[in-house]
């Protein structure tokens, strides 16, 4: 477990700018995101904040999916796999 908690805060900053940009690309009023205190804590919030707008853009179509379902979907699988870049992989389709 604190191989993965490594992981992650070694790319939180990479997530965070990816998730806040597929809130901004799924929301066309996105909320605005606050510092969260740290920079974990803001891609966490970054990925919270998408899987929301994902429950918005399409209502019923994706209920019960996760944030971290989203982050899974999103990267691929690749969530914290140090060598590659994280980046939107598919936006037209519910996950």
């Amino acid at each position: 477990m604190r191989g993965w908690l490594r992981r992650f805060a070694a790319r939180a900053g990479p997530l965070r700018a990816t998730f806040t940009t597929l809130l901004c690309e799924l929301d066309p009023d996105p909320p605005v995101l606050e510092p969260a205190g740290s920079v974990v804590a803001d891609a966490v919030a970054a990925i919270v904040a998408a899987a929301r707008a994902v429950g918005r853009r399409w209502p019923g179509r994706v209920f019960g999916l996760s944030p971290w379902e989203l982050a899974v979907a999103v990267t691929g699988g690749r969530l914290l796999l140090p060598s590659i870049k994280v980046g939107v992989r598919n936006t037209s389709c519910p996950w």
